[in-house]
């Protein structure tokens, strides 16, 4: 009977969350047909958005706030400090720190760089470190529907080779391409933001089958008052074609806050909820530091 029952709970239980996963997959997948639907209704509305002010509390252009773990679809100049901690299964820890930064040129278009140095430490064995692939994007921003709070973009993001193959960190050979479209949407004090990058590997060495990868983001920001914003996103990662078939999806919360009477500066913090089931990634937590001109 026992045994019954505890079979019973298993079933249940494993029904359940797999109702849910793909109930979170379908709602991240159609984000962008919403943000679509939003805008349109925004293009039918008597009024514009209100005006838009900066981190100084300047009237200036029509600009989104960035995300945690989405990429920011805003052309912008500032600096920005990352560090993110991975535990993966086998309780192999990934400790990331990010140093970026991101000029623009104009209202509609910027260059972003990154620049991270990962530590792995294994459960069994000695620590590893090394610099990651140096990444480099250029962001290009249409503001036709500005009026009715509604920026669209699109881009090309290059991760170069300045990783190491043996630590697995990086790549010391493969230079990835990605290509991204994003739309967002502001209305009275939320911003979303829909955030889809296609993952191309090239320089690959002779039997090497590296997997291309399409990864769509979904960012809901709050703002709650001038220095606190609340933020929900969803992350999901899934294999298109090369070796193996693997997906990751996370729910990721976080808040961002500003500390200081300067409001150049702004700090945030935000978790990764894995939404599937034996993921390879046991949490996620990332620390971040901005600071914009």
């Amino acid at each position: 009977m026992k045994l019954y029952r505890g079979f019973t709970v298993y079933l249940i239980t494993g029904i359940v969350l797999d109702t849910l996963r793909n109930t979170v997959k379908k709602i991240l997948k159609g984000y962008v047909l919403i943000i679509l639907f939003l805008g349109s209704g925004c293009l039918k509305a008597q009024e514009p958005v209100p005006e838009i002010h900066n981190h100084a509390g300047n009237h200036k252009e029509f600009e989104f706030d960035h995300p945690l773990f989405t990429e920011s679809i805003s052309p912008d100049t500032k600096i920005r400090v990352d560090y993110n901690y991975q535990r993966m299964i086998e309780n192999v820890k990934y400790n990331t720190i990010t140093v970026g930064g991101e000029f623009a040129f104009d209202r509609i278009f910027s260059i972003e760089v990154g620049f991270p140095y990962g530590l792995i430490s294994p459960s069994e064995g000695n620590s590893s470190s090394h610099t990651g692939n140096f990444d480099i994007s250029f962001k290009f921003a249409n503001f036709e529907f500005e009026r009715y709070g509604v920026l669209l973009g699109y881009g090309l993001d290059f991760g170069l080779p300045t990783g190491s193959d043996p630590l697995g960190i990086g790549s010391d050979h493969i230079l990835e391409v990605a290509p991204f479209l994003d739309a967002g949407l502001k209305k009275g004090h939320w911003e979303w933001v829909v955030y889809a990058t296609f993952g191309i590997p090239t320089r690959q060495s002779s039997g090497e089958n590296i997997s291309t990868e399409l990864e769509l983001n979904a960012s809901s920001l709050y703002h709650v008052n001038h220095r606190l914003q609340l933020l929900v996103e969803l992350n999901e990662s899934s294999t298109l074609s090369g070796e193996g078939e693997k997906t990751a999806l996370f729910l990721s919360p976080g808040v961002k806050i500003v500390p200081i009477k300067n409001e150049h500066l702004v700090i945030g913090v935000g978790t990764q909820i894995s939404m599937i089931k034996d993921p390879d990634q046991k949490t996620g937590i990332i620390g971040s530091v901005f600071y914009h001109f």
